[in-house]
């Protein structure tokens, strides 16, 4: 090469390089969202069908009505981390009879009651001591009904993220074989003019 000339130096685009690449950052980071929310809402509705399941097995053999009579009530300040706030939570036990006998339960409830309030609940004939509260129970179908929509919502955000994550490695791998045959293409043209000027053709 004779002395004194410079080779020239490509590097247009730099700026729409540097936009594209963040918009690729920035997509990256809402598939991922999409996709961690999806698996969030799916675990936890797995985790409560389970729950709920079990129970509705154990709700099954509780056949026989009756009426309970609250007999304690005491109340407890917790802190929702959730809300952000204080809340009052109530602790309730009630008594009832079967055959001459008398069985206790206690619950947590976010509403209140009076000793001496009356309860509907369902109690298994062969197990008197497995009892459910009667709302409990009636409740049931909506409680499996909401867990296995967020199983589904979950599925279907994972579903949608990791469909958004295939099109966007497509995309990106696209983008980045386009611009290495650009750059290829603008080094070979650069190289080709530094030869024309310098009489090396």
């Amino acid at each position: 090469m004779p002395s004194g000339i410079k080779r020239p130096v490509t590097g247009g685009g730099t700026m729409i390089k540097n936009e594209r690449m963040l918009i690729y950052t920035l997509l990256d980071g809402a598939v991922f969202f999409i996709f961690m929310l999806g698996g969030i809402l799916f675990l936890f509705g797995w985790t409560e069908s389970g729950r709920n399941d079990a129970k509705s097995e154990q709700m099954k053999k509780c056949t026989e009505p009756s009426e309970a009579v609250i007999s304690r009530v005491s109340e407890e300040e917790r802190y929702d981390t959730d809300q952000e706030r204080y809340e009052t939570v109530y602790h309730l036990t009630y008594n009832y009879s079967v055959g001459g006998k008398y069985y206790e339960k206690s619950y947590t409830s976010h509403t209140s009651a009076e000793v001496g309030d009356r309860l509907e609940i369902m109690y298994d004939p062969d197990d008197p001591a497995l009892n459910f509260l009667k709302h409990d129970i009636d409740s049931m179908p909506i409680r499996k009904g909401t867990s296995r929509f967020f199983m589904n919502a979950g599925k279907v955000l994972s579903g949608i993220g990791l469909l958004a994550a295939l099109v966007l490695l497509i995309s990106r791998a696209r983008y980045n074989a386009k611009k290495k045959r650009e750059r290829q293409q603008e080094l070979y043209e650069a190289e080709r003019r530094y030869r024309e000027r310098n009489g090396l053709l």
